[in-house]
């Protein structure tokens, strides 16, 4: 499996407790996200960090396939730990 590379998005582990965030910028990507998803526009969200509308969109592009990725991973764990206890279950 490949890295996700999305312009304008980088990690440092000594920038922002290596978080995901926009280049040049303190502006963590998650962050970004909240304020998304508290109904702040994406022009909102440029005037008030002075960022670009590129910067936001890929922002929420990364933060969206992240997200996504994550609830798969937790569902395959949730379905190994399942299937764990379903086979000591039978085997006692």
């Amino acid at each position: 499996m490949g890295i996700l590379k999305i312009e304008h998005i980088v990690k440092m582990p000594n920038v922002c407790g290596g978080e995901p965030r926009i280049d040049g910028t303190r502006m963590r990507v998650h962050d970004l996200a909240i304020y998304y998803q508290a109904e702040m526009t994406v022009e909102e969200i440029c005037e008030s960090f002075d960022l670009t509308p590129g910067q936001v969109h890929a922002a929420l592009s990364y933060y969206s396939v992240i997200v996504r990725k994550s609830k798969v991973t937790c569902a395959k764990k949730r379905s190994f730990q399942q299937n764990i206890w379903l086979r000591d279950t039978w085997f006692r």
